[in-house]
């Protein structure tokens, strides 16, 4: 089985593992959106995301300096916005391994 890192929000209240390729298959991808959208279809993540409680993650968010000024209404956007921030630290983790 491939190996699970977990990323961790700031507020430390929010998890979401996902393996290293999950990873880099969105960032090493021109539309990363659309990668992003496919990963959530993952049984898996798509578990992992349905329990995240919308104003938990709307604070976690607020403080990443990534997402400044950026409307933080929308959960699913969140999602989105939290896939990301997942992918980011955990290739940045592997990387500098």
């Amino acid at each position: 089985m491939t190996r699970q890192h977990t990323y961790t929000t700031p507020t430390n209240d929010i998890s979401l593992a996902l393996t290293f390729l999950q990873a880099v298959s969105v960032l090493e991808n021109s539309d990363s959106e659309s990668r992003i959208t496919s990963l959530r279809k993952d049984p898996n993540i798509q578990g992992q995301l349905n329990g995240i409680d919308s104003e938990k993650l709307r604070e976690a968010l607020a403080i990443e300096p990534r997402l400044n000024g950026i409307d933080l209404s929308n959960h699913d956007l969140n999602l989105n916005h939290l896939l990301m921030n997942a992918c980011i630290s955990i290739h940045s983790e592997v990387e500098a391994k």
